[in-house]
């Protein structure tokens, strides 16, 4: 760390000493310096050397490096081992262009190595003929975006023109690097030149999806792009997923009815589902729709008498990079009941603004959530106050991303289904589906809280850091 904060400042402090940097003894040492550091453990310092300096590979010739490295075993004079079929007289055209072509040779070398790539680059860029005559740039280029070093060759063509970053791009897409594709156009600028790169991303990233059956980020990728919609409705009733079929065709609006599902595959799609996925354990009339005031008020009368309340809260799917919509649902769970909370039925109203808080501020119920601070703040856009809330018990703790489908599995043996997450939750009625879900995701918390009491005691999961109180 020393020697490269030395090499940082020791180039300026030359510069203000003009007699020191026309000093031939000086650049003597200087080119020695580099030429020692020509190795993989050093290469870093070299091209610092070379970049403070303004070395230059005419520079490196004329000052007789090769002849002056010691050969004391370090490595140091075989980092050029290149170089020594350089003609003799080191002041002739011949041992210029031999020196120019072992020296670019050694830097496509190291150009190879994940841990010189970037120096060797850096090199590449500051002397760019000896790029141009001696190095094969295209395929340079192509082994850098193979290589796992894409930026850096996308920087690296911002001095080569044209024609390199066509080169570049292109090999993209023959590799089937539609993303990286489209990385590089937009980098480039190239629009112009590739107007189909974004769509053939957008399609590959989408049926990628879909081959893994991430349907919840399909449909947020799709959001806003009707015909990426409607080729992910085909792989959804390909799949047998019909129900968020409908529920995707509805939501963006298309024209027509959806296509219909094989009912075989649809069939055995509810079977493959109910094997995997963590399955309701309560009656379908133990979830309760709440739209009026006077249900909240039942609602939350009987919610503060359990010991353990699950909460989360559904909105409709934004686009990337726009403002969150206003939560549309809040879930209510008990051991015994779930409370489906209609938002937009209830705001601007008393009950928001007055019942609700004191579910979130009884002393004596537990409230679960997953990600619980994010939903307390949506529900106080919509009217309902989170102060004083507690307490609390996140299963989403502040430093880790884990998600609830996740805990569920680690937890109670199988994950939650997330397939309706991005569904339309503004919609009313919500379909059977998204009922089933919204109930779900909300008893799924209470059900992993008593788990972990079993094992822990309440106590101890209160105590928990990050815990208790909003």
């Amino acid at each position: 760390m020393a020697v490269h904060l030395l090499l940082d400042i020791l180039p300026a402090l030359c510069a203000s000493l003009p007699a020191c940097t026309a000093n031939a003894d000086v650049q003597q040492r200087t080119a020695g310096l580099f030429a020692a550091c020509l190795s993989p453990a050093r290469f870093r310092m070299a091209a610092k050397v070379a970049a403070g300096f303004g070395l230059t590979p005419v520079a490196l010739h004329a000052a007789g490096v090769l002849q002056e490295l010691p050969q004391d075993g370090t490595g140091a004079s075989s980092a050029l081992g290149l170089l020594r079929d350089t003609p003799a007289d080191p002041r002739g055209p011949a041992a210029a262009a031999a020196f120019e072509r072992a020296l670019a040779a050694r830097l496509a070398d190291l150009l190879c190595d994940c841990a010189t790539a970037t120096p060797a680059v850096s090199l590449f860029r500051l002397w760019p003929r000896l790029a141009a005559s001696h190095l094969h740039l295209r395929g340079a280029l192509l082994r850098l975006a193979d290589d796992t070093h894409l930026r850096l060759a996308r920087e690296w063509v911002d001095d080569l023109g044209g024609d390199c970053q066509a080169a570049l791009v292109e090999h993209c897409l023959a590799e089937g690097r539609a993303k990286d594709a489209w990385w590089l156009v937009r980098e480039l600028r190239l629009q112009a030149a590739y107007p189909g790169a974004e769509a053939l991303y957008r399609r590959h990233t989408l049926r990628s999806l879909a081959e893994r059956q991430r349907w919840a980020a399909a449909a947020a990728f799709c959001a806003g792009d009707a015909g990426l919609q409607a080729e992910l409705i085909r792989e959804l009733v390909a799949a047998g997923e019909a129900e968020l079929a409908e529920q995707l065709h509805a939501q963006a609006g298309l024209p027509g009815p959806p296509p219909v599902a094989d009912p075989v595959r649809r069939a055995a799609r509810v079977a493959a589902d109910a094997a995997k996925y963590l399955q309701p354990a309560l009656a379908a009339d133990a979830v309760h729709w709440v739209a009026h005031e006077a249900g909240l008020a039942a609602a939350v009368a009987a919610a503060v008498e359990a010991d353990a309340v699950g909460l989360d809260v559904e909105w409709r799917p934004g686009r990337e990079g726009c403002t969150q919509p206003p939560a549309s649902l809040l879930q209510v769970a008990t051991r015994e009941r779930v409370w489906l909370v209609d938002l937009m039925a209830l705001r601007g109203g008393p009950g928001l603004a007055h019942v609700l808080p004191q579910l979130l501020r009884a002393p004596t119920a537990v409230k679960l959530g997953c990600s619980l601070s994010s939903d307390l703040t949506a529900l106080a856009r919509v009217g309902c106050s989170a102060a004083g809330a507690a307490p609390l018990l996140d299963t989403r703790r502040r430093r880790t991303e884990i998600a609830l489908s996740t805990i569920s599995e680690r937890v109670l043996g199988r994950p939650l289904n997330k397939a309706m997450q991005t569904s339309d939750w503004e919609a009313r009625p919500l379909s059977p589906a998204q009922v089933a879900y919204a109930a779900l995701d909300a008893h799924a918390l209470v059900r992993i809280y008593d788990a972990l009491a079993a094992h822990l005691g309440r106590d101890a999961l209160l105590a928990l850091p990050g815990q208790h109180r909003a």
